[in-house]
């Protein structure tokens, strides 16, 4: 990734990243002022400054308004291994700071293109806060709002997709694929926004938002295996097991990493914390405990990513250490 820069362009980016933020901000504080949601606040102020309105947030122009646009240029993946920065090269000079390398694009977002880093750390952020909600799950609420949570996520799945057939049909389109990729977009959860929501009205651990949280969740695994779906079908190669096959993994993967948040983290773990704690101290105690999750997540948002989602892998990540203390303080 290359792109010349001086030490003004990055200052005046840096200068318009905090105006950004600040006014991201302002907008959900404004929000909150009105007795609304404050990230319909942040959503609002985001889609005034992006490229599609104003465009004007730095590092993300697209050139909808030439007088902003920066001008960058993405190298592709193999122009990327063919292209090194030497050592005699200073990073101001060469390293493009708005584009992220591809294999950590491809963990994060699922996609083979180059990202920018707002995506790319809006991921990340997505990540932590669902890595978060799980370590809200009650075991004992979970097991009393599974039948329905299941029949929530059921509706919430194909009931966009009979509509979007629907509306496709009446405007004109095609039952399939128009209308079947219709359903497809409007089905799946945007559990980020819901865990958001929940929160802020401290109903997250009632059954009210463990049902919530648990069809979210649900209902984004029966939406991957409607693109699967969809995919396969566009190219033509539909199989029983392409089908069935993101159902038989999630179940596997959720079942395996369940056992262990029940069964071997809370025997294993917080016997390991306190010899830590007394054998070098509370700080180091903490700094292994961060470690250790940060290692589940890497593990299970990668096996996630495989299976279809890396945000599956986050949030069982908060389920294994929902039981071990001092968890949500550090």
């Amino acid at each position: 990734f290359r792109r010349t820069m001086s030490a003004s362009e990055i200052y005046f980016d840096i200068v318009g990243i905090v105006l950004f933020l600040a006014a991201l901000w302002a907008g959900g504080f404004a929000f909150r002022l009105l007795r609304l949601s404050p990230i319909v606040g942040e959503i609002a102020v985001g889609i005034l400054l992006g490229p599609n309105l104003l465009d004007i947030v730095p590092l993300f122009q697209d050139g909808t308004c030439e007088e902003n646009n920066s001008s960058l240029r993405v190298l592709s993946s193999n122009e990327f291994s063919s292209e090194f920065i030497s050592p005699e090269e200073s990073i101001s000079e060469s390293w493009d700071y708005t584009k992220i390398p591809m294999s950590f694009i491809r963990m994060l977002s699922g996609s083979s293109e180059e990202a920018n880093v707002w995506v790319v750390l809006g991921q990340l952020g997505v990540t932590l806060l669902i890595m978060e909600s799980g370590m809200h799950v009650d075991f004992p609420t979970l097991r009393k709002v599974g039948a329905s949570a299941l029949m929530v996520a059921i509706l919430g799945t194909f009931m966009p997709m009979i509509l979007g057939i629907g509306f496709a049909a009446m405007l004109g389109f095609d039952a399939f694929p128009d209308g079947l990729a219709m359903g497809a977009v409007l089905a799946p959860t945007s559990v980020g926004i819901a865990l958001k929501l929940l929160h802020e009205a401290n109903v997250l651990n009632s059954v009210f938002g463990q049902t919530i949280v648990t069809a979210a969740f649900t209902d984004d695994i029966f939406s991957l295996v409607t693109l699967t779906v969809l995919l396969q079908l566009a190219g033509g190669d539909l199989t029983p097991w392409g089908v069935t096959g993101p159902f038989v993994y999630s179940a596997i993967f959720m079942t395996f990493t369940f056992l262990i948040a029940i069964f071997v983290v809370p025997r294993v773990v917080p016997k390991l914390l306190r010899l830590v704690a007394r054998k070098i101290g509370q700080n180091a105690r903490d700094t292994v405990h961060i470690g250790l999750m940060f290692t589940f997540l890497g593990a299970y948002t990668y096996c996630g990513y495989l299976i279809g989602s890396h945000l599956l892998g986050a949030f069982v990540t908060g389920v294994t250490f929902v039981t071990v203390p001092r968890t949500l303080q550090i």
